[in-house]
């Protein structure tokens, strides 16, 4: 008991750390015109607008922040820094994985902190959420912890990450290669898997709207 409490005492940690980060932003940026749409459509349960409000982001940033944003009520804001919440969260997530994975090397506590809070409080972290794009917090922990994964030979978790990357905004294709590359065997079979997520979490906003999906990615 007291060692299970133990071990999620980090995650509880983070997670309430992702809660203040979210809170020191008072700005929409362009989540209005761009995400809101989509998440309000999910929020209130109606599935076919959201697939057809086609935002400059993949579908999976929008599933995983339309919970959240549901629960928050109050104002548009609200519903926004609530939405980002997770989107912290995954970078905090990583940085868990990444402190692990350095305290197999021999690293302390300390630097593993460290690694932790990097993660999470640094420039890119704060200009995303003013800017009104957390989902790029979300892309670069998937992506990056894509290759991490890929790196300790875990290649279906591998192929997994890469693939909501892929399919939570478009620029995580440079992190195509580096995951094939530290991925030790079976690349092709990675590669394929990931293909197949990002496909499967792409294919029912082009079917939703297809014009509409084509025009914003043109």
């Amino acid at each position: 008991m007291i060692s299970a409490l133990r071990r999620s005492l980090p995650v509880g940690a983070v997670a309430l750390a992702a809660v203040l980060i979210s809170r020191t932003s008072d700005s929409l940026g362009d989540y209005p015109t761009d995400a809101a749409p989509a998440i309000d459509a999910f929020a209130a349960g109606q599935i076919g607008d959201g697939l057809a409000a086609q935002p400059l982001m993949g579908l999976f940033s929008i599933l995983v922040r339309a919970p959240f944003a549901a629960l928050a009520g109050g104002s548009e804001l609200d519903a926004y820094l609530w939405g980002a919440v997770p989107c912290i969260f995954a970078a905090g997530l990583l940085g868990l994985y990444l402190a692990t994975l350095a305290r197999r090397r021999g690293a302390g506590l300390p630097v593993q902190a460290l690694i932790v809070a990097l993660a999470m409080f640094n420039p890119l972290t704060f200009e995303a959420l003013a800017l009104g794009h957390p989902e790029e917090i979300l892309t670069g922990a998937l992506a990056v912890g894509a290759v991490a994964v890929a790196s300790q030979g875990r290649l279906v978790p591998a192929a997994l990450l890469l693939g909501l990357a892929l399919a939570t905004k478009q620029w995580a294709v440079i992190a195509i290669l580096p995951v094939l590359m530290a991925a030790p065997t079976h690349r092709v079979r990675r590669a394929a898997g990931a293909a197949a997520v990002a496909v499967a979490l792409t294919l029912p906003s082009i079917l939703a709207a297809p014009g509409g999906f084509v025009e914003v990615q043109s």
